[in-house]
């Protein structure tokens, strides 16, 4: 028993049964036809997407009898069906052109009740001698519906002449239409005209050859072909035919996957080729509708796109488009050498294989975070590649497989996972949680098993320092269990605004909070936040104060300081203790800004480094140049005010640059107006004080403006 708890513990094991579970999964799926639908939705909108520029061969002509068409020639031919006669016309006018060959994508079944009208069209036909009807086969399940064998004249007239011929998987029909007699008599070839919908009821496929019994029969695409190739000689194997300098790629079921084209191709209506022919019969050739000449050499395909003439065919560009367009379509792909080409199925197993290998392997045994993500990259680039294979080679890669493949391996590994590995991770997390950073937390479970000290990496970072204003006096005066229960309190709702603004936590120093910005979590607004963060505190701090005052507690102010700059961070401290945290001369310069609040009575200090960075966004007012204890090089310090503070900004800053300049009488007179305006203010209070020293006791000639701090 216990080598088998042995196996199941590891991980080698589970990546070996994940991965093949998923494989299996996925290839019964894929070989039962599940992902088809899904595929084929994809393939409807590539059509539509990516097949915008292309162009039907310009070989082709369609004519169609459109509502328009029955509508105007109504008075004149009356209700559908018209007289045959009328194609007599039709046949005649094409003619005149020279075309290859003309088809008739209209079913002729019965006969006109006029017999002369038929006479009429089957001599055209016959004397034409390139006019070909279509025949129709019809899957029947009803025994008293299905003829079992074709007219042995049909047989032998028009069924191909296969040579080389392996057998291929066509489908067999068992029941047929054919037009009346006389007319097979008169055309040239009897093509199948069948199409046949996918289960979802869109067309995407052709049958290229029709089988019924032992004889085969050209679609119309193909009997053009022939035509066009001057040959009747066709040959075939189980993936490709080949009639004169043109190779067909089939499909496994005999059938191609039809690439689409826009429908904004030339469509000439029968209305115009019957106006067309009236005016040449009137001697009027000058200003013909249409043309002959357009269909010199071409093959002309005659059908219907009428609503009420049932033969409108639903596929991926359009949701009615007659079936002459379809067999258009067809023959168009295979002179244009556009058919849609079906990737080998073996290819898409190796994918699958590859993509469950490397989804499992990636989540099981990667503990980056980027492992989340590598299934998703993998599907994104396998999505472009399918993309590049459609637009550049008319190949189109099945995607639903891969994507059911890494979905499925995605999910079952995490499973795998969420019952394993992270059971630590969660009493790590319990234990630590409430004293580190959630950004910090992350860096450990992610680093889990490797943390140990380090020299820490040197990073650009806005460090934070607050602290309570008289704290010490506070907790002399009141009891401590009040003490460490409005320290409790201050440190929830103060903690939270930093993490909120993504800030890092490093520690507390007694009633002191230290936290940073850029690091473990790169920010590029860090100084931003950090100025954004300091605001949110203070106005924490009124509030509190308000409910505290309700509640007889004593009224707490904060001073925060904030400089930006470079600084270590790291995992510092000891192998049994270590600390996330910040060292260096700018963490020192922060904690002295934050002590020079109760200097220049402001609520937040930042240096002129953190002012570089946010003084477009927040107006700031110059509190003094100063060199603190331990520093040589002197520095600009600022207090950032509200956006609504503008003009006190910048009332005031004029009065320190008169300052700076030792224009003391002026600088005097500025301080009374702005202390009028703004009675309150404590810094214009301390500078007036100043301004009155150096009246009555001017500073020496050296005098740079610079104040020396002799105190932390």
């Amino acid at each position: 028993m216990r080598p088998v708890i042995s196996i199941l513990k590891k991980k080698s094991f589970w990546l070996v049964f994940i991965i093949s579970y998923v494989m299996i999964f996925s290839f019964i799926l894929y070989s039962c036809g599940y992902f088809e639908k899904f595929d084929m939705d994809i393939y409807d909108h590539y059509s539509r997407t990516y097949r915008k520029n292309v162009k039907l061969n310009s070989r082709i002509k369609v004519i169609l009898i459109d509502d328009a068409s029955l509508k105007s020639l109504s008075p004149e031919l009356g209700r559908w069906p018209w007289k045959r006669s009328i194609y007599r016309d039709i046949i005649r006018f094409i003619n005149m052109g020279n075309p290859r060959a003309i088809y008739f994508d209209i079913f002729f079944i019965e006969g006109d009740l006029d017999k002369k009208n038929d006479d009429v069209f089957a001599q055209a036909i016959k004397e034409s001698g390139n006019v070909h009807l279509g025949m129709n086969f019809v899957d029947e399940t009803e025994k008293s519906l299905i003829h079992e064998t074709l007219p042995e004249l049909i047989n032998k007239k028009f069924s191909l002449n296969i040579r080389n011929s392996n057998e291929v998987l066509f489908k067999q029909y068992k029941s047929y239409m054919l037009p009346f007699p006389k007319l097979v008599d008169s055309t040239k070839s009897l093509p199948v005209y069948t199409f046949n919908k996918d289960s979802d009821g869109i067309h995407r496929q052709a049958e290229i050859i029709y089988k019924f019994g032992n004889h085969y029969y050209p679609s119309l695409a193909l009997s053009a072909l022939m035509e066009l190739c001057n040959t009747h000689e066709v040959h075939l194997n189980k993936h490709t035919l080949k009639i004169g300098n043109f190779t067909i790629p089939l499909r496994s079921n005999g059938k191609v996957l039809l690439n689409w084209y826009p429908s904004d191709h030339e469509i000439l209506s029968i209305g115009g080729i019957l106006a067309s022919w009236q005016q040449i019969i009137e001697g009027d050739i000058n200003n013909l509708i249409v043309d002959p000449s357009i269909f010199k050499d071409s093959i002309v395909i005659i059908g219907a796109s009428a609503v009420g003439l049932n033969d409108l065919k639903a596929t991926p560009i359009n949701v009615a488009l007659a079936g002459s367009e379809l067999h258009a379509t067809l023959l168009s792909n295979i002179l244009n050498h556009d058919l849609m080409l079906s990737i080998d199925k073996k290819y898409v197993i190796i994918s699958v294989i590859i993509i469950a290998v490397i989804t499992t392997f990636s989540i099981v045994y990667i503990s980056h975070i980027a492992k989340y993500f590598i299934a998703v990259i993998l599907l994104l680039c396998y999505g472009i590649l399918s993309r590049f294979l459609f637009v550049r080679f008319n190949l189109y890669l099945p995607i639903t497989p891969v994507l059911f493949t890494a979905v499925m391996a995605y999910l079952i590994s995490l499973i795998y996972i969420s019952f394993t590995e992270t059971k630590e991770k969660l009493r790590i997390r319990r234990t630590f949680s409430k004293y580190l950073a959630p950004a910090v937390m992350h860096e450990v479970l992610r680093k889990y098993g490797d943390l140990e000290p380090e020299v820490g990496k040197k990073i650009e970072a806005t460090i934070l320092f607050s602290d309570i204003r008289s704290f010490t006096t506070i907790s002399e005066y009141y009891p401590v269990e009040l003490v460490v229960k409005l320290l409790n309190e201050y440190f929830e709702v103060m903690i939270n605004s930093i993490h909120l603004n993504s800030g890092t936590l490093d520690k507390m120093i007694g009633d002191a909070i230290m936290a940073f910005w850029n690091s473990p979590i790169l920010i590029e607004d860090h100084s931003l936040r950090a100025v954004e963060t300091a605001f949110r505190m203070q106005e924490l701090m009124v509030v509190m104060n308000e409910k505290w005052k309700k509640d007889g507690y004593p009224h707490l102010r904060i001073g925060i300081g904030i400089n930006t700059g470079e600084a270590i961070i790291g995992n510092i401290g000891s192998s049994t203790r270590l600390d996330y945290t910040a060292i260096g001369d700018n963490v020192n310069l922060a904690s002295r800004l934050e002590g020079l609040c109760k200097v220049y009575s402001a609520k937040i200090v930042i240096s002129e480094f953190t002012y570089a960075y946010i003084k477009d966004i927040f107006p700031c007012r110059i509190l003094d140049n100063v060199r603190v204890k331990g520093k040589l090089n002197p520095i600009a310090i600022y207090e950032p005010l509200k956006k609504e503070e503008t003009h006190i900004a910048e009332g005031w800053n004029k009065i320190f640059e008169s300052y700076l300049q030792r224009d003391w009488n002026r600088t005097e007179l500025l301080l009374l107006a702005f202390m009028d305006t703004y009675p309150g203010d404590a810094l214009a209070k301390i500078y007036y004080k100043r301004i009155v020293t150096y009246i009555a006791n001017p500073p020496e000639d050296c005098w740079d403006g610079i104040c020396i701090l002799e105190t932390k």
